[in-house]
């Protein structure tokens, strides 16, 4: 079982004086694994837009070993930061649209003038 609870809706505004926490996941299953398995899939669909959240890190978290196997304590995070907050490079495709953007390419004119370019 999976539930998701939320005040936030889409639309809303969150500001800088809002709980940091905009939302809670929640799994529930008959044994640690399946429910290891679904925390995975649930983050790995998550698509929150226009806020930075924690969800690659929580993920990172979901697939680490000791974390999987209940080996848990107040250091672990210490002990694998480096392995949970690893950044993927940027692919191509992002590469490539980051370098359009910067051209200008795809801007609109300047001027509603249509004589004028």
């Amino acid at each position: 079982a999976m539930r998701i609870e939320t005040g936030v809706r889409a639309g809303d505004a969150i500001s800088p004086y809002y709980d940091p926490m905009i939302a809670k996941l929640v799994v529930h299953s008959g044994d640690r694994q399946a429910a290891l398995e679904a925390l995975r899939t649930a983050l790995a669909q998550i698509e929150i837009a226009g806020s930075t959240v924690n969800a690659a890190f929580l993920a990172a978290l979901a697939a680490d070993p000791d974390f999987a196997a209940g080996d848990v304590d107040t250091g672990l995070i210490g002990r694998h930061q480096e392995m949970l907050t690893a950044v993927a490079p940027p692919t191509g495709e992002v590469i490539s649209a980051a370098a359009l953007a910067a051209s200008g390419a795809g801007a609109l004119p300047s001027s509603a003038d249509p004589w004028s370019s």
